[in-house]
Formats: structure tokens, C-alpha cells, sequence
């Protein structure tokens, strides 16, 4: 069979090799595009936008693709170890192959739903991609165990245990942590500049068009923001006028009426020259 073939071995290699460079390529071209924080991102937050999210996409897929031929091999290997094992792990064996393949899926799902598109998709592709990656590898050192010493020496099954172990410690913190931060402001949102400069520039079209000419707002806020700013602006202006009209305000009014108070976050208004 073709999991038997001599030279198999470049299957888990490439997993790892190709998987490593999808997330610094990411990781590259997100910080030089400006989309990330230098500074230690989330994975997900160097595929979220084009055109990082192009590349990340394309390399995950592909590292699921090769993580659950890399998992078949090894579940092939195993069938055929314990026709001849003094101890076999058949069901062992069934079974993580089965959240190997889980995990395989979740990376998929990482790699097609983006963090700021489907946030509730993604982060659920990424609990299966860990938690069982992590499953997997508990139970392969198990089996490393039970085969050891006809088919693993003592020194590969304290390796691979550490290394489960390792993986344990990592994942219960992380999410730990990944479900803490939704609460927080602590994670830096790759839209957040464009958000302001959006909302800087509505502001000051606002500005332009329904304030005084001898005042100019200054935008500090969300885009959300801005823009119920912008449709408040405007029924004031519309409710001036009518008064206007009916004679209940005078001419030198009008702009003191609809002049609004600063909101929470803006900065104080300056003079237009």
C-alpha cells in the first residue's frame, strides 16, 4: 500500500515545514501591509484581511490536507503493527484517527471562515483543531507505550509524552484566556485604523455641510459613531428650519440651536482657518 512506500516520511516533514511557513508568510505580509500589530498577533489576526487572508487560506487548507494524510499513515502503520504486537491497540487506534481527522477539519474551518467575518465559525474550528490535535497526541503516546520495545524505544515514548504534555498546558490556558479577552479591550482590532480615519472624515464632511463655518468637528470616535452623529446633525437642522419658517426663531438663532455638545471621546472643536 501506498503508506507502506519507502520515503513516507517526507508526509509528516512537509506538514510541518509547510504548515510553519503559512504562518510566517502570513504573519510577513500582514505586518508590512500594516494590518497586524507587530508584536506577538493572534494566528488568525494575519489571515483576516487581502491579501494575507488569500495566502493563510491557501496554506492552511492544504496543511489539513497534509495533516490528515499524515494521520491515515500513521493509523495504517499501527493496523498493521498490531497484527504482530504482543499488546494491541485497535481501538486506540480507531479513535484518534477519528480526532485526528476532526482536527484536520477545524483547521479547514480556520482557514475558510476569517476571525472579523464569521467570528462564532472561526473560533469553534479553532477549539476542534486544538483540543483535538491535542487528544491525538495524548492518545498516539499511549499507543507508543503499549508497543514499545518491539516497535518504539523508551527514549521516542518520553519524547512524544513530553511533548503531549506540553501540548496540555499550552491549550488549557489558551482557552482559558481566548474566552477572558472577548470581555477586554485587549485585542487589537486590524480595522480599527481604517475605522478612524473613516470616522474622521465623515465628521468632518458633517461638519462642512450642517455646522457654522467658524467650527469644524473633530472625530475621535468609532464609524458608528460618526455616522449617528451625521443623522442627528441633520434633524436638527431640518427641525431649525422649520421653526425657522414659522416665525419661532430668529435669524441670528438657528445656529446656536442645532450647534451640538461634544461627545464622550471627541476632541475640542477648533477654529477653521
Amino acid at each position: 500500500m501506498l503508506c507502506f512506500l519507502k520515503g513516507m516520511a517526507f508526509v509528516p516533514f512537509l506538514l510541518v515545514t509547510w504548515s510553519s511557513a503559512a504562518f510566517i508568510i502570513s504573519y510577513v505580509v500582514a505586518v508590512l501591509s500594516g494590518h497586524v500589530n507587530p508584536f506577538l498577533p493572534y494566528i488568525s489576526d494575519t489571515g483576516t484581511t487581502p491579501p494575507e487572508s488569500g495566502i493563510f487560506g491557501f496554506m492552511i487548507n492544504f496543511s489539513a490536507f497534509l495533516g490528515a494524510a499524515t494521520m491515515y499513515t500513521r493509523y495504517k502503520i499501527v493496523e498493521k503493527q498490531n497484527q504482530t504486537s504482543y499488546i494491541s491497540t485497535p481501538v486506540f487506534n480507531l479513535v484518534s484517527l477519528v480526532l485526528g481527522l476532526v482536527g484536520c477539519i477545524g483547521m479547514g474551518i480556520v482557514a475558510n471562515f476569517q476571525e472579523l467575518a464569521v467570528p462564532v465559525v472561526h473560533d469553534g474550528g479553532a477549539l476542534l483543531a486544538f483540543v483535538c490535535g491535542v487528544v491525538y497526541t495524548l492518545l498516539q503516546s499511549i499507543i507508543s507505550y503499549k508497543s514499545c520495545p518491539q516497535w518504539n524505544s523508551l527514549s521516542t515514548c518520553h519524547v512524544r509524552m513530553a511533548i503531549s504534555a506540553v501540548s496540555c498546558a499550552a491549550v488549557i490556558p489558551m482557552i482559558a484566556c481566548a474566552s477572558l479577552i472577548s470581555i477586554t479591550k485587549l485585542e487589537w482590532n486590524p480595522k480599527e485604523k481604517e475605522e478612524k480615519q473613516d470616522a474622521g472624515y465623515i465628521g468632518q464632511q458633517a461638519q462642512r455641510k450642517d455646522f457654522p463655518p467658524q467650527r469644524i468637528l473633530a472625530c475621535d470616535g468609532s464609524l458608528q459613531e460618526a455616522k449617528e452623529r451625521v443623522k442627528l446633525v441633520r434633524t436638527r437642522r431640518i427641525q431649525t428650519e422649520v421653526l425657522h419658517e414659522k416665525g419661532n426663531l430668529t435669524a441670528q438663532q438657528p445656529s446656536m440651536y442645532f450647534t451640538l455638545e461634544p461627545l464622550e471621546g471627541d476632541l475640542p472643536p477648533q477654529t477653521k482657518h
